[in-house]
């Protein structure tokens, strides 16, 4: 906007120019809200770069992914691009392809010859050779060699989950999930102890619903079917919901169901799918407030945030 000056922005949301200015010079004495507010009148006046690029460069952050297709990251990287450009930032994503070795690759590749400003990565990132000098936030367990962790506990859901159907005499309790997703087995394992059941985990190498619909198969000519399963994402949860129906079993009577993520269509489906939140919303504004404490050479401190189990049809009431 033509004409629009720090101190007539400040008038119009209500602010003091000092606060204007702390706000666009990303200052932690302005706090995230009032922060977010000077910037949506900046936007709605037009003016927002005008002021963000005086006070602050307009900063590049790399996102590695193990992928880029899949629903559960691709609405993952929209909630980091959504924070990120909230503070002006512009984002730039790269998948790993599950490969450790290649996530820490994209790292040296931001690093010495993209030009990026910082890494947020999805990935696990092994220790490294050598040693970065742009901040990396990672969002994995594994990224061992981050700056800084901020995590969902994955864990404590299928532990939430496995004691809820204890807490409601369910001994019988089966995992679905694929090779990808070991990290989750072995915490499906862990949170059981003695009431785990080698006959009742079913892991395939296929993925999405095909691989849910398959290991769900497995189970079921088995001879030997759990009266709960536990599958390591929804997507699985629906091929596998998909092959008890057709095997004649009705969720939640015969079998109980639940899956992580809490994808949209969770709550849709038929029955409504019992999943686990995973926060990715909150995850992605810590991630972006702990990059910037990075880049203003502050502390940032690691974070776990507990996952939360959103109890639906598939389970009837043994979670809550």
């Amino acid at each position: 906007m033509a004409g629009m000056t720090l101190t007539k922005l400040a008038k119009l949301a209500n602010v003091s120019v000092s606060t204007a200015s702390k706000a666009f010079s990303m200052s932690p004495e302005v706090n995230s809200e009032t922060r977010e507010m000077i910037f949506d009148k900046a936007r709605e006046l037009r003016c927002f770069k005008q002021f963000f690029s005086a006070k602050y460069p307009r900063l590049v952050v790399a996102v590695i992914c193990p992928e880029l297709e899949s629903r559960y990251y691709s609405g993952a990287v929209g909630g980091l691009r959504t924070a990120l450009e909230a503070r002006g930032c512009e984002i730039t994503a790269a998948a790993s392809g599950f490969s450790a070795k290649r996530a820490a690759e994209l790292v040296s590749y931001y690093e010495n010859y993209a030009d990026a400003d910082a890494v947020i990565s999805f990935e696990e990132l092994p220790e490294m050779a050598w040693r970065h000098e742009i901040p990396v936030i990672g969002l994995c367990r594994s990224a061992f060699s981050a700056d800084v962790r901020i995590l969902t506990d994955c864990n404590g859901a299928i532990k939430k989950l496995t004691d809820g159907f204890l807490r409601f005499g369910i001994k019988k309790i089966g995992f679905i999930g694929e090779v990808r997703t070991a990290m989750k087995a072995a915490a499906f394992r862990e949170a059981l102890g003695e009431s785990y059941d080698p006959a009742f985990v079913s892991v395939t190498e296929e993925r999405f619903e095909k691989g849910g619909y398959l290991a769900a198969d497995r189970l079921i000519s088995s001879g030997n079917l759990p009266e709960a399963v536990i599958c390591a994402y929804d997507y699985m949860a629906y091929g596998a919901m998909r092959r008890f129906k057709d095997a004649g079993l009705e969720i939640p009577s015969d079998i109980l169901v639940a899956g992580m993520d809490d994808l949209d269509e969770s709550a849709y489906y038929i029955p409504s799918l019992t999943s686990v939140d995973m926060r990715s919303g909150e995850t992605a504004e810590l991630a972006a407030e702990a990059l910037f404490r990075l880049i203003r050479g502050e502390k940032a401190e690691n974070a776990v945030l507990p996952a939360a189990v959103v109890a639906r049809e598939s389970t009837g009431n043994t979670v809550i």
